[in-house]
């Protein structure tokens, strides 16, 4: 799992869905 990837859903998390999440997730795959 990408680091910047990583921090970047903690700094802006809160406004991102679940949906978001693990699009980024698997885009990052």
């Amino acid at each position: 799992f990408d680091k910047k990837l990583a921090t970047w859903i903690n700094r802006h998390g809160s406004g991102l869905s679940a949906v978001q999440k693990k699009t980024l997730y698997f885009v990052n795959r």
